[in-house]
């Protein structure tokens, strides 16, 4: 009996959940969009088309180029770099490295970059919905961003390949990367209510702005997630209830036969 019950409040769930589940919609931007302060404001939109929610979730997620590329290029051997414009106002080069070798038959390296002092302020201009306003990047410490170890010849910044002369018995190279300053991730999130989306909507899409006040930076990620209306998980919990109801029904029945 146990199992029969099991299997039929199995066959509920899956009947129900999909009436009473969350959706993430991403929006119809190009992955990691970047955007600097000579670029012009751009638009995207989230297609909501069919859904059901009561509200919904907007996130939005930037994050520094330089950031970026420190988390990304020590795993494809290239040096980590500002893309476009400097992240600080001296005007120099963005980062200075650290290395040290020993040996050639048994080679032992390291090598690090260190971005210099990051002061230009990355601020995004948003706009979707009634909201509107501008979003800065916070202030970070001096901390390691990337890491990686290689323990054969054939990856360098410097180092690695022109040190081990010799057929390498031993090889060991460290790379990482260190930053600090006006740097990392900044995200806005807001709640909208399924009033304010209707009154919003365009030919089912919910429109979105984006400009850049000052600096460079991409564009992460930008998604909506649609939460359910209360009658469709009140729906959900009702059947479950009546279902459990009548199992127990059926249940006294046979005791009672």
């Amino acid at each position: 009996m146990k199992s029969k019950l099991l299997k039929n409040l199995f066959i509920v769930i899956l009947t129900l959940s999909y009436t009473a589940h969350a959706v993430l919609i991403e929006d119809n931007l190009d992955d990691y969009l970047y955007l600097h302060s000579a670029s012009n404001d751009i638009s995207g939109y989230f297609d909501m088309t069919g859904q059901e929610y009561e509200h919904a979730w907007v996130t939005l997620s930037f994050v520094d180029d330089t950031y970026l590329f420190a988390e990304q290029y020590p795993f494809n051997d290239q040096r980590p770099v500002d893309e476009g414009e400097l992240d600080n106002s001296l005007g120099v080069q963005s980062f200075y490295r650290h290395s040290a070798a020993q040996g050639s038959f048994f080679f032992d390296g390291w090598e690090q970059v260190t971005h210099i002092q990051q002061d230009i302020i990355e601020t995004a201009y948003i706009s979707f919905a009634d909201i509107a306003g501008n979003i800065s990047i916070d202030y970070m410490e001096t901390h390691t961003i990337g890491f990686h170890e290689h323990n054969e010849p054939g990856h360098d910044w410097s180092l690695g390949r022109r040190d081990c002369h010799l057929p390498c018995q031993f090889f060991n190279l460290q790379h990482s990367v260190e930053t600090s300053g006006y740097t990392g991730y900044f995200t806005v999130r807001e709640r909208l209510s399924k009033g304010l989306i209707d009154h919003v909507l365009v030919d089912g899409k919910l429109e979105f702005d984006i400009g850049v006040v000052s600096g460079d930076f991409y564009l992460a990620s930008a998604t909506i997630r649609t939460i359910p209306e209360p009658a469709s998980l009140g729906l959900f919990l009702l059947a479950l209830f009546g279902l459990v109801s009548v199992q127990r029904k059926n249940s006294r029945t046979l005791s009672d036969c």
